[in-house]
């Protein structure tokens, strides 16, 4: 597969999970944010690969509190 074809192949992928689910998105965004602003947590989860963006977004000195690992 050559890198064009590879490179649109992701910005379908991505387009599609825009037009489907954006929305979901954004309300999961404000549930977090909500919750947050309420002095509450957010706890992640992921087991074997899946905590890989459980990782990602966990908060390391300097940035943003609010988020658990599970």
């Amino acid at each position: 597969m050559s890198c064009e074809v590879y490179l649109e192949k992701i910005q379908n992928l991505l387009k599609k999970l825009e037009n489907e689910q954006k929305e979901n998105i954004k309300e999961a965004a404000k549930i977090m944010a909500d919750s947050i602003s309420k002095g509450r947590f957010v706890f992640i989860f992921g087991s074997g690969h899946s905590i890989i963006p459980c990782m990602d977004i966990f908060p390391r000195y300097g940035t943003f509190v609010g988020l658990q690992p599970t």
